[in-house]
């Protein structure tokens, strides 16, 4: 870009000359040195980027009343009138957002709408405009000096660059040259933040100085026109200086000051220059000052876009000092933030005290050390002494160990230092050390309650609960629990467990009978469950053991013996009746096979602890099959553990005609056995009438039958109100039979339709025997009500057409499945005839066995007007014609 650097004056026409060297000071006197107007001109702060950045500065109509003020003598082709048609121009990301092309538009409106499209303070075109070619108070321009209004793509070394010309062209592309020096300030020659060596004029034998730009206005105007002015034209701010001077960025700076005010009426500027996080800070060092006044100002912190709180940037800052000679050292602010965890943004904002604006100094993202404490609470231990407390904690605002407060039944107890190791516990936070840890015994007294630990806040959060735990803390005395009292015919047997707070060994435990030791024993088998619960004792504190009772009503109880301070314990007592009484049985399954029984069950003998005999016997007193009750059986075990399993299964070897045999458990003592079944089968028919249902013209019967002697199917009479109607096969498949009977195979089932008269009717079967035995009713003789006399049916609907109706409906007769006819009347005369045998499923899903087609349709002629509509259904055998609906129509 440095081919487009501007010439040492920017073609200075404010004298409507158009020299390289000579601007105004032709036709304009020095001004007295106590008053030159570039007194206040910096060579590294020309203009604050607050003002050339500072696109809203002026509306049209203020930049049009300008143009009219500043070219009021104009005459010819004059800057305040001119018009012309602009271009189109795209959006370029970042730099200008375009501009829409007009057929005629005025200079105001150019120059503001190029200002807003680069983001350009429109004060800085003008003052451009004016001091590359004179054009704001021109008072007869050339058109020449508009094809190169801002004197862009104009270098010292080579002839303007004709794809440039025009006057929007110029204004457009200046405008975005600037903004290119503001967005790739690494790609220029001269860059805001760092020293600088510029020339005093294109001719290098002049000399150059450094100059420390401290913004990137004043970068980009260097780098537009390249040089800086000497003494000598400073010096004569509306003239020349000597042969060595330069004069675009002194005109830049003085007509700015003359139209608009200080170049520098500056909004505050800065640095943070560092930034460290610490337990519970954030600490900001950096430094903040406005330009506009050598006190030290404010700065505004900002959190996360909300406001946290101000200071005073007034920390001594030699650095700042010596870099902004005249403004002293005292513009450093040192910020120590106390935030909360997690990624956050920290911003300082500069507090304007000139004709600035507050301005941004920087941000910062952090992850602050701080927030609410942090810990876990891993045990609570009963022990010798009161409740073991361990766990971890920490605060993250502090290195110091973190205080954990004890509450136990909503009272404070006492507190806890997390400062012991913490070695394998990932607390999250990893530069706070290992020595997070806690673990301490805190007194309590004998009692059940909640033990709760909170970690104490500082700073930044609040209190940390860190849970609660139940706990039961033992006084003196032995404690435990009696799980189990198993009592037998002549002893009883007790478990559980026992402790003694003054001793992790045994506690002695005494079983009492009626108030006599009978049995002692130390509680000194493995109970892992109670060493979990309380491991400062480990886990040896269990006891089963056994003694002799007696007869009748037994108060049995469990004492654990005290060792130390305290006294002996009972732990429980029981008040029961000694087991005695008949045998106890229970078949749980039955299976019928060809060649016999085969039962499950479980069976006890109160008065023996010995497995109870199970034994098939018949009614004459042989024995089929013997058995012991004592296979495993989880319930029984559970509740009568002291007389073994309890369970059973027993086969009963029998030929497949005949069963008649009892299962019973043998007594041991007083009383007598005790019978769980009994067999009785053959040798006469067996069967069942299963249901009775109406059919047309009667009812179904369903049902099975057999006779033990043989596998053949068998007949089976059906009786109607005590009177043989009807004689079947039973000879229909039937599974089930087949599974309780399988020696005699499935085809016994039958199925019979018999003819009925309509009413209620008592139905019994009857078994036709075979060989030996003789013929047997089947038990449940069932009623029926068959279904009949007149027929039944409906009017669905009567719709109106032209010249009559049409009629919808149904009818059926019960004593029939075919269909039937159907009168239809019309005003109490016979109209039409139909038969009912439309299909109409919903019929046939009320009344399954008589089908589904007994609808009926027609239609029915009729004159206008009102009719009444009524259905006959005609009757089949017992019964009369019946009226079923009647239905009125309008026929219009």
């Amino acid at each position: 870009m440095e081919a487009r650097s501007r010439r040492i004056a920017s073609l200075a026409v404010w004298a409507l000359v158009l020299t390289v060297l000579v601007p105004l000071a032709a036709l304009v006197a020095p001004t007295s040195a106590k008053a030159l107007v570039t007194d206040g001109f910096d060579a590294g702060y020309i203009i604050s980027d607050e003002r050339f950045y500072d696109s809203g500065s002026m509306t049209n109509v203020q930049i049009n009343d300008f143009l009219q003020a500043k070219g009021a003598k104009c005459t010819t082709n004059c800057l305040k009138s001119y018009r012309m048609a602009t271009s189109q121009r795209d959006a370029v990301a970042g730099r200008c957002n375009g501009y829409t092309a007009r057929s005629s538009e005025n200079v105001a409106n150019i120059i503001k709408n190029v200002a807003v499209s680069c983001g350009i303070n429109p004060q800085v075109l003008l003052v451009m405009l004016e001091k590359e070619q004179g054009l704001v108070t021109a008072t007869a321009p050339s058109a020449s000096r508009y094809k190169i209004a801002m004197g862009y793509a104009c270098p010292d070394t080579a002839p303007c660059d004709t794809r440039y010309y025009g006057f929007f062209n110029q204004v457009y592309m200046a405008a975005y040259q600037m903004k290119v020096y503001a967005t790739s300030p690494s790609s220029f020659r001269y860059r805001a933040g760092q020293n600088n060596s510029i020339q005093w004029h294109p001719n290098a034998s002049c000399g150059s100085s450094t100059v420390y730009i401290r913004n990137q206005a004043t970068a980009s105007l260097y780098n537009y026109t390249p040089y800086r002015p000497n003494a000598a034209a400073l010096a004569n701010p509306y003239g020349t200086g000597n042969s060595c001077s330069s004069y675009g960025n002194r005109n830049f700076f003085v007509k700015f000051s003359d139209w608009f005010g200080a170049t520098t009426a500056a909004s505050p500027e800065g640095r943070i220059n560092s930034t460290s996080v610490e337990p519970g800070l954030v600490r900001m060092i950096g430094w903040a000052l406005d330009r506009d006044s050598a006190a030290s100002i404010d700065v505004h912190v900002y959190v996360n876009g909300s406001f946290y709180r101000s200071a005073a940037a007034n920390v001594s800052r030699p650095d700042v000092g010596s870099a902004f000679p005249g403004y002293g050292n005292a513009h450093g602010f040192d910020l120590r933030l106390n935030l909360p965890p997690g990624s956050t943004e920290v911003c300082v904002y500069g507090i304007s005290v000139g004709g600035g604006r507050n301005a941004l100094i920087d941000c910062r993202t952090v992850s602050p050390m701080s927030g609410p404490p942090v810990g876990g609470f891993t045990l609570a231990q009963v022990e010798p002494g009161g409740v073991r407390l361990t766990g971890w904690a920490l605060d993250p605002d502090t290195l110091a160990p973190a205080t954990v407060a004890v509450q136990y039944r909503g009272q404070r107890v006492g507190t806890l230092t997390a400062n012991t190791s913490s070695s394998g516990i990932d607390t999250g936070y990893p530069s706070y050390g290992t020595n997070r840890g806690f673990s301490g015994l805190v007194a309590l007294p004998a009692s059940t309650g909640e033990l709760c630990l909170t970690v104490v806040n500082v700073l930044v959060g609040k209190d940390k609960s860190l849970g609660c735990r139940t706990v039961t803390v033992f006084g003196d005395s032995p404690i435990g629990k009696v799980e189990a009292v198993n009592e037998g015919p002549t002893s009883v047997r007790v478990t559980g467990w026992s402790i003694d707070r003054q001793t992790a060994a045994g506690v002695v435990v005494e079983l009492l009978v009626n108030g006599t030791v009978v049995a002692k024993q130390t509680a000194a088998t493995s109970r892992p469950d109670v060493g979990a619960t309380y491991p400062a004792y480990g886990a040896k504190h269990g006891f089963s053991m056994e003694g002799p009772i007696g007869s009748g009503k037994q108060e049995v109880c469990v004492r654990a013996v005290n060792q130390g301070a305290g006294s002996s314990v009972t732990l429980k007592c029981r008040t029961f009746l000694t087991p005695t009484g008949l045998p106890q049985i229970a078949i749980e399954s039955r299976v019928r096979s060809a060649t016999g029984y085969t039962y499950t069950g479980y069976a006890m003998e109160p008065d023996s602890t010995t497995p109870a005999t199970v034994r098939a016997v018949t009614s004459s007193g042989q024995v089929l099959a013997t058995t012991t009750a004592n296979r495993p059986h989880a319930a029984r075990s559970a509740k009568w553990p002291m007389y073994g399993g309890q369970g059973f299964t027993i086969f009963v070897p029998l030929g497949a005609a005949t069963a008649d045999f009892c299962l019973t458990a043998v007594n041991v003592g007083p009383g007598s056995n005790v019978n769980a079944t009994c067999e009785k089968w053959g040798p006469s028919p067996d069967g069942r009438l299963d249901s009775v249902s109406p059919a047309p013209g009667g009812f179904d019967a369903v049902g099975w039958a057999i006779d033990p002697d043989t596998a053949s199917p068998i007949d089976v009479h059906i009786y109607v109100d005590g009177k043989h109607v009807s004689t079947t096969k039973a000879a229909e498949s039937r599974p089930d039979v087949a599974g309780v009977y399988p020696a005699h195979g499935a085809d016994h089932g039958f199925s019979k339709r018999v003819a009925a008269t309509p009413g209620q009717h008592s139905v019994c079967v009857y078994g036709i025997n075979v060989k030996a035995g003789k013929n047997a009713q089947f038990k449940a003789c069932r009623v029926v009500v068959v279904p009949g006399g007149v027929p039944d049916g409906r009017i669905n609907s009567v719709t109106p057409t032209t010249g009559g109706a049409t009629v919808t409906g149904w009818a059926i007769d019960f004593d029939t499945a075919s269909p039937i006819d159907v009168h239809l009347y019309v005003d109490g005369k016979m109209t039409a005839s139909t038969f009912a045998n439309v299909n109409r499923p919903d019929v046939g899903a009320v009344y399954p066995k008589w089908g589904a087609a007994h609808g009926f349709s027609a239609v029915l002629p009729m004159s206008k007007g009102t009719h009444e509509v009524c259905a006959y259904g005609i009757n089949v055998g017992a019964g009369k014609n019946w009226k079923l609906a009647c239905k009125s129509v309008t026929v219009r």
